[in-house]
């Protein structure tokens, strides 16, 4: 997800619960991984519909989204993230 989230972040993120809340592209989610088992990844939902929902990464050329693994099910989105707490120090900025 660089350049908006690097590895070491703190996300903040509340549960997805699909009988109430909606979904909207452009949202970054939490969602189990199609791709390794017991995993979690952090991606931005780039189409969705009433069952599945489309991810892209934010760093197109180097990111394992829905053009990899296609749809991922709304049953995979284990949240919506409400906050990135950057955990880098100033140098890593520049």
């Amino acid at each position: 997800m660089e350049p908006n989230l690097y590895s070491g972040d703190l996300v903040i993120y509340r549960p997805f619960r699909p009988s109430k809340d909606t979904l909207k592209n452009g949202c970054i989610v939490v969602v189990r991984s199609p791709l390794e088992r017991g995993n979690l990844i952090i991606k931005r939902i780039y189409k969705h519909n009433q069952t599945s929902i489309e991810l892209r990464g934010d760093n197109e050329t180097s990111s394992d989204d829905s053009r990899k693994f296609g749809l991922v099910s709304l049953e995979q989105v284990l949240g919506v993230v409400d906050q990135v707490i950057p955990m880098r120090t100033k140098s890593e900025f520049s």
